[in-house]
């Protein structure tokens, strides 16, 4: 992880993983931290992403570890992808602590993404939703519908940003593309 925007310092722990871990290109050069495992649905005939384990929550001590870890081994960290196929299912107490937790220990983050899939969102209470917000996770502009990333795979992601004013602008700008139309 030597790049700009998550940089190692020397260390020989590192934070730990269970099974195949995929993330958006787009997290490349993120810190990724599972905070669950697996897949809440992993039913879907076009995926077979997280065969290889049971959707479980992850220990809050193992996650609490493993950021700790991290502030430990890299200097810099401006992107976390928070891990696996689903860690909106987590219960918004905990989704708030480790918010608390990345944006303590790492002061510097610009962004917090994670997959979500549309139940996750739609059980989450108009109040949890406001928490969230309130926390800085705010939803400028949420897309629905059917859309192709780089790799055309199907599928959801939700991306939770700080958002400044430069960057609604540009997400706010009109697009013409074969998969996305926005004017």
């Amino acid at each position: 992880m030597y790049n700009k925007r998550t940089t190692k310092t020397k260390g020989t722990k590192t934070v730990r993983y269970k099974g195949k871990v995929y993330r958006p290109p787009s997290e490349a050069y993120s810190l990724i931290v599972q905070v669950t495992y697996g897949c809440s649905h992993n039913r879907c005939a076009f995926c077979d992403m997280y065969d290889d384990k049971h959707f479980a929550m992850r220990p809050m001590e193992e996650i609490r570890e493993d950021f700790e870890t991290a502030r430990r081994l890299y200097r810099r960290v401006e992107r976390v992808f928070l891990a696996d196929g689903d860690a909106l299912m987590r219960r918004t107490g905990d989704l708030v602590e480790i918010l608390g937790l990345v944006y303590g220990l790492f002061p510097e983050c610009e962004r917090v993404t994670c997959y979500a899939s549309p139940t996750s969102i739609q059980i989450k209470s108009e109040e949890e939703l406001r928490l969230l917000r309130e926390k800085g996770l705010v939803l400028h502009r949420p897309y629905v519908g059917r859309y192709a990333c780089s790799m055309e795979m199907q599928g959801m992601s939700l991306s939770l940003m700080k958002l400044d004013d430069e960057l609604k602008r540009l997400l706010d700008a009109p697009a013409d593309s074969p998969f996305f139309k926005q004017f």
